[in-house]
């Protein structure tokens, strides 16, 4: 056995050794008495006994502290505030089970160890270092453990002046917990680790982890003697997957088998989309699946090699050079520049230049910087790998060089747009401050662009205000350049950080934060753009609702047993959501077509019909309410509103509702998604957005009369957390929106990025539609034979936008579409409204001057549809306007092919720009088990008198009789307005005909329900049944009396 594994096997056995390194760890910081016995818990192989109150063991540990204190091993320090508890964290608790990647938790240790330089005598790092206070050694070594805990207890620490780093479970290069803690720039902390490396001094391998969502590969540094193989799962399988396409010919297998030999099951798409598997794989689509090796000599050991963070460079680890083409007696700087020469306009970068010349690194950088001097070459950087290289031409070449003459033009493009954009702002400065054309060419929608080289490429920086600037809306500009090179996010930032330097633009950062979590918010905007612009403004209060949002919760953490208690207090579990897809109709969600009107409704009022003002008294108001018997406020709620602005004097929906702000450049009519969607009431959002999970408290507020118009930052945040779950109001929303441009009655302004709620939008004045009601039955369009009336519609007030719906509503309605018996033998196309290319260029983003042109009332689409609208909208289906109906789209084409039965078929074909989603569910009605003797008995009285009065087969009926079935129509409607669930029975209607008219006693209630139907059919009965309904739910005193359910 050799002496240094007798010695390691020793120092594992003594227990004055593994507490003094412990205590050597922890570096300058040095250790407390409590962290002390933590780390020891942890150490291996150290064992301490767990008697009743470890009182034993702890003496045993104390009197070994006190023979190093004796010995001046170690020093005693008092600080001058306790240090908080030490908490070692495990990384490898918290894995994803399918891939074995580390996921950082939210909640992470605090480091109770802040990085503080010390370089002087003693070097380390300390944050006490200046303000400890030793404790002298002879007040310690004597004195008993409790004694000495009671004296000194969490004050007191002990250290060495060896400076060492975690143990067992090493540090990693990304993360909180990690080397970043010390704030140091990354190519600094690079070399040192590379010195490290060097000399044995630690040890390195691939870490991969998963941080908000998002993959990191970074690296794992351990001491050696601590050294642990940490091999993740994903490299593992990996590994195997390609020597498991190394059996196989040309290196390809289908993804079913490779599934099979993995027994990964749909878990191995996650496989797929990892770096390491497309670093040597990829997944092709042929007849079937297949994966196949990017290069069958692959060799699977060369997984395991780390290199994105190759320590060595090119020239280290030969001493010797190569000299044979060099010529002794020609300077190297004249040989050098032949070179040169002979390569020509492309030029050689530095080290290739050295090799080719016998030179080390050193002193060819020493010869270019030289031939650079005197003028003899030029310089340029260009793109390598993922590093940017120096090249250098030769001068008589650099007229020819294509990387030289592309830095010219971008020069010059760039002292043209800046001279532009100068000639700009002072027009700018020189016209009225009124929202004149060139306050909106020059501020908001410019299109002069600044331009600045980078590498061979150049990026665009638009004069308007960018949120959170990405590479993305840059790299499309320069690949429809035709530029091949993309740009790191760190370029960006850097070239955006020169333009701010030079005035060319602005950069305004704003950091959100709370206990858990912080946001930076990075807007780009032109340089006359401050914080008070009110699209930041927006934005910005966007932000922070979207601050509060419940993170979704991550379902691939896991945890290992009994580690569930240590995350019960973090942000996930405090927010315990209960899915209930059915919840949203008993909130109030509205179907489709009505969605739509009403948020068209609140777009048109916020756009052209607000007339809210802020409300001083409102004192006065409380009073003019109870006045009235409208509202009785008390103190309580006196207190609630006073933080809350009031707009109107009655009670309403658009009481708490702000004006919209003024945007400097967009004119009257324009309005930006977000300052929409924050000033949606509670009344109107959860008419809106299907809210599947339950909201414990929600319903006192949509039950009364005054808080069910809150504004959703007004509500409580439990509240507000679980109705923002996801962000699915954003999207929502947007969906209305682009179904409010299919029916032309809004137009999109310019969009940033793909955020669904930093667009502007710019409502129409000018609709129009078709009457379809004199079509022939079809099953979802129109007949195009014929001719239709064309009704325009111009909207100069709320009233007229309410009565554009109701004569959509009444159009759709009474149109004889649906109607599957005259399909029989045709052949049917349905298509995606959302990929119909006549609704979808109506989404393509418009300019000021580009609204107002189009602002003509046309119909987009094929205006197929009832009223005109587009035929794949299907405004003819009741369920779209109410939810009177079960069905949907895919049982309907069910039907249609049941209804075609034995007489012929129907031929349903869906485009290529449609997305086949069948649900074949099926719902079963509990029979109501009630017993309905009596009723039905006395149903049967009634019945046969009536037969024993009819003296032929159908009954007369009077005009008197018509309108009372008419009237009972109207209330039966107003009384149960969902009539699913609710409906007047009919012999209650029979029982007032025989009350209010003797002559009718030979109607039974079967007849009158056959009656009211055939009047029903015709459409002026049915337009006046509509219009007295609406008059009784208008009726003041109908509404106080009675309420319909």
């Amino acid at each position: 056995m050799s002496d240094s594994r007798k010695n390691r096997i020793f120092n594992s056995l003594n227990y004055s050794f593994i507490i003094l390194d412990e205590i050597a760890l922890e570096g300058l910081d040095g250790i407390t008495w409590e962290a002390l016995l933590r780390r020891l818990e942890q150490r291996r192989p150290f064992f301490i006994g767990k008697d009743k109150d470890f009182s034993l063991s702890e003496k045993f540990i104390w009197s070994i502290v006190q023979k190093l204190i004796s010995r001046v091993d170690i020093i005693s320090y008092r600080l001058e505030e306790p240090r908080k508890p030490l908490v070692i964290f495990d990384r490898y608790q918290f894995v994803d089970p399918d891939l074995g990647i580390i996921i950082e938790p939210d909640d992470t240790p605090i480091e109770i160890y802040p990085f503080k330089l010390i370089d002087g005598d003693e070097k380390g790092s300390c944050s006490d270092y200046f303000t400890r206070k030793k404790i002298d050694n002879n007040l310690i070594e004597d004195i008993p453990l409790n004694e000495a805990i009671k004296k000194h207890g969490g004050y007191a620490m002990v250290y060495s002046g060896t400076n060492c780093s975690n143990t067992f479970f090493g540090e990693v290069s990304q993360g909180i917990l990690s080397l970043q803690f010390m704030n140091e720039n990354p190519k600094t902390l690079f070399y040192h680790r590379k010195s490290l490396i060097s000399f044995g001094l630690i040890t390195k391998q691939i870490h991969h982890q998963k941080s908000h969502g998002q993959n990191f590969q970074g690296t794992l540094f351990h001491l050696p003697r601590f050294y642990t193989e940490r091999k993740s799962k994903a490299l593992i399988l990996v590994h195997n997957m390609v020597s498991f396409l190394k059996t196989k010919p040309k290196g390809m297998v289908s993804c079913e088998e490779m599934r099979e030999h993995l027994k990964l099951g749909h878990n191995i798409k996650k496989v797929y989309k990892s770096q390491e598997f497309q670093k040597f794989m990829k997944v092709r689509k042929k007849t079937i699946r297949v994966v196949q090796l990017l290069d069958i000599n692959v060799d699977p050991e060369s997984i395991w090699q780390d290199k994105k963070d190759d320590e060595e460079d090119e020239d280290e680890g030969s001493l010797f050079t190569n000299q044979k083409s060099v010529l002794f007696d020609r300077s190297l700087m004249h040989q050098a520049y032949k070179l040169l020469e002979k390569v020509g306009p492309e030029g050689i970068y530095q080290c290739e230049l050295g090799r080719l010349l016998g030179l080390g690194k050193l002193e060819a950088r020493t010869v270019c910087r030289n031939l650079e001097r005197r003028n003899l070459v030029k310089s340029l950087m260009k793109d390598f790998g993922r590093q940017r290289v120096t090249y250098y031409i030769a001068l008589r070449y650099s007229h020819l060089s294509k990387a030289s003459n592309q830095l010219k033009i971008e020069k010059e493009k760039m002292a043209s747009f800046r001279q532009s954009s100068k000639l700009s702002s002072n027009e700018v400065s020189s016209s009225p401050p009124a929202s004149s054309s060139s306050q909106c060419q020059n501020i908001t929608d410019s299109k002069d662009v600044l331009k600045v080289e980078i590498n061979e490429g150049s990026m665009y920086v638009d004069t308007e205000v960018v949120d959170s600037p990405q590479g993305k809306r840059y790299n499309g500009v320069e690949e429809a350049e035709g530029i091949k090179t993309r740009m790191d996010k760190k370029s960006l930032l850097r070239i955006l950080n020169k333009l701010a330097k030079e005035k060319q633009i602005r950069n305004i950062r704003v950091v959100l934060k709370n206990k858990v979590k912080k946001r930076v918010l990075h807007f780009v905007c032109g340089p006359d753009i401050d914080e008070t612009n009110t699209v930041i403004q927006s934005a910005i209060e966007q932000a922070k609702m979207k601050f509060n949002i419940t993170p979704k919760v991550n379902d691939e953490l896991s945890f290992r047993s009994n580690d569930l208690d240590a995350v019960q207090n973090s942000s996930m579990a405090d927010c315990k959501m209960i899915y209930n897809p059915r919840i949203g109709k008993t909130y109030g969600l509205q179907p489709k077509f009505i969605r739509m009107r009403e948020f068209h409704v609140f777009l048109y009022y916020l756009t052209y019909g607000y007339d809210g003002k802020l409300v001083t008294d409102k004192d006065k108001v409380y009073d003019q309410w109870k006045e009235n018997n409208i509202y009785s406020v008390d103190d309580s709620m006196k207190k609630e509103l006073e933080d809350f602005s009031l707009y109107s004097r009655e009670i309403g929906w658009n009481m708490f509702i702000p004006k919209l702000p003024n945007h400097q450049g967009w004119d009257f009519g324009w309005c930006l998604m977000c300052d929409v969607l924050l000033r949606l009431p509670l009344s109107y959002f959860v008419k809106l957005v299907n809210i599947t999970y339950l909201i414990p408290g929600i319903e006192d507020y949509l039950s009364h009369p005054v808080k069910q118009h809150y504004l959703i930052q007004f509500l409580p945040q439990d509240i507000r957390k679980k109705l923002l779950f996801h962000r699915k109001y954003i999207f929502s929303c947007y969906e209305i929106t682009t179904r409010l441009a299919y029916i032309g009655v809004v137009q999109f302004g310019p969009h940033k990025l793909k955020e669904k709620d930093q667009f502007f939008l710019f409502v129409n004045k000018n609709a129009s539609l078709l009457d379809t009601t004199n079509s022939s039955p079809g099953y979802h369009k129109i007949n195009p034979s014929k001719e239709y009336t064309f009704k325009s519609f111009n909207f100069n007030s709320l009233d007229d936008v309410e009565q554009y719906w109701y004569r959509m509503w009444e159009i759709c309605i009474y149109t004889p579409l649906g109607v599957s018996s005259n399909s029989l033998g045709q052949e049917i196309t349905l298509e995606n409204m959302d990929k119909k290319e006549e609704l979808v260029c109506c989404l393509n983003p418009k300019s000021c001057e580009e609204a107002q042109e189009n602002d003509t009332g046309y119909l987009p689409g094929d205006q197929q549809g009832a009223a005109g609208l587009d035929s794949s909208m299907f405004s003819h289906l009741k369920r779209n306007w109410s939810w009177t109906s079960n069905c949907d789209v895919d049982s309907s084409k069910k039907n249609l092919s049941n209804k075609a039965g034995k007489k012929g078929s129907i031929k349903v074909t869906l485009m290529n720009n449609t997305k086949s989603t069948s649900r074949n569910l099926k719902r079963k009605r509990k029979s109501d088990q009630i017993t309905r003797s009596s009723s039905t008995n006395v149903s049967k009285k009634f019945y046969k008198a009536a037969l024993r009065l009819m003296r032929k087969l159908r009954v007369d009926w009077t005009k008197t009789e018509d309108s009372l079935l008419l009237l009972c129509k109207v209330a039966g409607s107003y009384l149960c307005q969902n009539t699913r669930y609710q409906m007047v029975q009919y012999t209650l209607v029979r029982d007032l005909l025989h009350k209010r008219f003797p002559e009718s006693l030979n109607k039974t209630s079967r007849a009158c329900q056959r009656r009211l139907n055939y009047m029903m059919k015709n459409p002026t009965t049915a337009d006046n049944v509509s219009l007295f309904l609406s008059d009784v739910k208008q009726d003041p005193s109908i509404k106080k009396t009675i309420s319909p359910t």
